[in-house]
């Protein structure tokens, strides 16, 4: 079953722009997400310890993973920042920390490369902490991630355009806390509607 968790008490933000652009952040999170994940959505939190929001999957299912779906990951991850751009203003809610949105997305970008053999080689340094570590000491390996991360940013981007009404009725359904009937019925219909060009293959979680 879905849940949707309040904020807790003192905790919501004095400006309520400010409260449902946080809610429209989760909501890109979670309606891309149900786009090109074969997972189910667990919860989106507009409360979280150390964080603004959160928006959680199930594991992903064990099969074989591509770079495809890797990239249908990453577009999660970048949803929530594509949906502040659209709607507001880029902020620093997507970085951060090992744990935000940007730190995720540039770690597994890094490790498509360096990791699981599936960009231009098939070098492998073992683990994704040696990939990104890699970022520091290699002065071409930055743009070749910053590269993909721009062009999965796009698409992001498109996604969420595409979807902003769905997004801006759950959002502001969030703030109102929602139940989880109504919060999975406007969700799937805001991540089944309009398909841009080049769509990625399932697969993938936030959280």
């Amino acid at each position: 079953m879905l849940e949707y968790d309040g904020w807790l008490p003192g905790s919501l933000p004095s400006d309520r722009n400010d409260t449902l652009q946080i809610a429209r952040h989760e909501a890109a999170n979670a309606a891309i997400g149900l786009f090109v994940a074969e997972t189910e959505l667990e919860t989106i939190s507009l409360c979280v310890p150390g964080a603004e929001g959160l928006t959680h999957f199930a594991s992903i299912p064990e099969q074989p993973i591509t770079r495809r779906h890797f990239e249908a990951l990453i577009l999660v991850y970048l949803a929530g920042r594509a949906a502040d751009d659209v709607f507001h203003e880029v902020d620093a809610g997507s970085g951060g920390g090992p744990g935000s949105d940007l730190a995720l997305a540039t770690r597994l970008c890094a490790s498509i490369h360096r990791v699981y053999g599936l960009g231009d080689g098939i070098l492998s340094f073992g683990s994704p902490d040696r990939a990104v570590a890699s970022l520091r000491v290699d002065p071409e390996f930055p743009q070749i991630v910053e590269t993909d991360l721009q062009r999965l940013y796009v698409r992001a981007k498109a996604m969420v355009v595409e979807r902003k009404a769905g997004i801006e009725h759950i959002a502001r359904e969030l703030v109102r806390r929602l139940s989880a009937d109504e919060g999975e019925d406007i969700l799937t219909r805001t991540a089944r509607s309009r398909v841009p060009s080049g769509r990625v293959p399932k697969g993938g979680h936030n959280g």
